[in-house]
């Protein structure tokens, strides 16, 4: 297997989300103002097959079914659509509203996760680098916390519940 060459910082990780009967590129939008990104692998359930013939009296277990547990992000809390010119706030918002908005629903989400490159970050962009190694998968939302603290800027977490194992992909989305 060839080494996967990966930036040591995760600044440049761009998220996208598309609502998963959409099947073109063009209908993911950016996750604005993300500032975490937690994806875990997920596990599988351990089903205990030991029997009285087990060899060398040990226990023996076969995989059960695969969860593939949930994934946070955190945010900036920006809900506008779009900015105004010359105040530097990302115009990628929506992908942030969409999320807001599905809280509660059984609405599913194809979610995008373009990883960093090994040199220059790329500035973000609205619709999906072609070219850049990522993970892909499917989740629903199951959180949008906003926090509002008194002296500092407005932030968000959203839980996303993994309903298919993330596949890691080293070229182009369609």
């Amino acid at each position: 297997m060839a080494n996967v060459h990966h930036n040591k910082k995760g600044k440049g990780l761009y998220l996208y989300i598309r609502p998963e009967a959409s099947s073109t590129a063009s209908d993911y939008k950016l996750i604005g103002e993300l500032t975490n990104f937690d994806l875990p692998g997920g596990e599988a359930d351990e089903i205990d097959v030991t029997t009285h013939a087990s060899p060398s009296n040990t226990r023996q277990f076969e995989p059960g079914l695969y969860n593939a547990g949930e994934a946070t992000l955190e945010l900036l809390l920006n809900l506008n659509a779009t900015a105004t010119p010359g105040t530097g706030v990302s115009q990628y918002n929506e992908g942030q509203i969409d999320l807001l908005a599905a809280v509660g629903t059984e609405t599913l989400f194809d979610i995008l996760a373009i990883l960093p490159p090994r040199g220059t970050v790329p500035a973000a962009v609205a619709a999906p680098a072609p070219e850049s190694p990522n993970f892909t998968f499917i989740a629903r939302v199951k959180t949008f916390d906003i926090a509002a603290p008194m002296d500092d800027k407005l932030t968000a977490t959203c839980v996303l519940i993994k309903s298919a194992r993330p596949t890691f992909t080293k070229t182009a989305v369609t």
